[in-house]
């Protein structure tokens, strides 16, 4: 029987996976057709799509499509969207996915031998309605590199006041910090980076990799009483490095927990975080987390002191 059940599950994966490669493929080949109605119900009505180094983060379906359409639509007399290495992991009636991409297009009026070309990468997160319907819930695509050929027709930022991928990255982290979805702050760790927790606290190591992080570190925050409400200044951007400064304040397990000042130095790569090192009052930690402190671990060598005289 529990084979079964497990060839079921199986089964039902691939055909997520099935439907979520015929998804990404009406996505491209409807937006090469021109066909852009048909291409923004590859959405969710709620859906974010954020090209952090051109068309910035877009909100909703109708504004992805109002952007897209209104930037791309008069610029090509034709396009290719070749979107490959597609990757997708399921779970339930959510899923993650990433691919590479490979774009080039003629623009209006011009020679044949005088096309652009561009690569990126695209990462998703889908959603299934109760139909059985996949749609795109969130995407995330970022180029980096191109051929310099009418590069200003299309994928070049409008101002300069368009932030970085590095500073866009971690605006969304503080971002999904604030609004205490701690678990979708803590997977933008890339499933190679590290996140370190400093001091000598229960919690205090090096964590390897998104999976040691979620599954060791964040299930901690489950245990608060009252979530740590946070608040960040902006953040301090140089090249792939982000200083994150903030501060907050919730209640512990065993106590108040008040952090006026958390700092998270960090380094961005492809819209995912490869190190991140949290500074901040360990000793505020030991005492609303664990129910022990620094005067409380004194108290505890003195008695053991007096024990071994005895």
């Amino acid at each position: 029987m529990a084979t079964d059940n497990a060839a079921v599950m199986r089964l039902e994966r691939l055909e997520a996976k099935a439907d979520l490669n015929a998804l990404v493929q009406r996505y491209v080949t409807t937006a090469d057709r021109r066909q852009w109605r048909e291409w923004s119900q590859c959405f969710t009505e709620n859906a974010q799509f954020d090209l952090p180094n051109s068309f910035g983060l877009m909100k909703g379906r109708q504004e992805i499509y109002d952007i897209c359409v209104g930037k791309m639509d008069h610029a090509w007399a034709d396009t290719q969207h070749n979107v490959v290495s597609r990757d997708f992991k399921v779970d339930g009636d959510t899923a993650t996915g990433s691919a590479n991409i490979f774009f080039s297009g003629l623009p209006v009026g011009a020679d044949p031998t005088q096309s652009y070309a561009m690569g990126g990468r695209y990462r998703w997160q889908f959603t299934r309605n109760p139909a059985g319907e996949w749609a795109i819930a969130d995407a995330w695509e970022e180029f980096i590199w191109n051929n310099g050929s009418e590069q200003q027709a299309v994928f070049a930022q409008d101002t300069d006041d368009v932030p970085s991928s590095t500073e866009a990255t971690a605006r969304e982290f503080m971002k999904r910090l604030a609004d205490q979805n701690f678990m979708g702050a803590f997977e933008m760790l890339s499933e190679d980076g590290t996140y370190t927790v400093i001091g000598t606290t229960p919690v205090s190591r090096t964590y390897y990799g998104r999976r040691d992080l979620l599954e060791n570190l964040v299930p901690v925050l489950g245990d608060f009483r009252e979530a740590p409400a946070l608040s960040f200044q902006d953040p301090i951007i140089a090249g792939d490095r982000a200083v994150i400064l903030g501060g907050g304040s919730g209640i512990g397990p065993t106590g108040p927990y008040d952090q006026p000042y958390y700092a998270f130095v960090t380094r961005i790569a492809g819209g995912e975080f490869k190190d991140i090192i949290e500074f901040m009052d360990t000793g505020m930690l030991t005492t609303a987390v664990f129910g022990s402190g620094p005067a409380d671990s004194s108290h505890e060598q003195e008695a053991g002191k007096h024990d071994e005289r005895q």
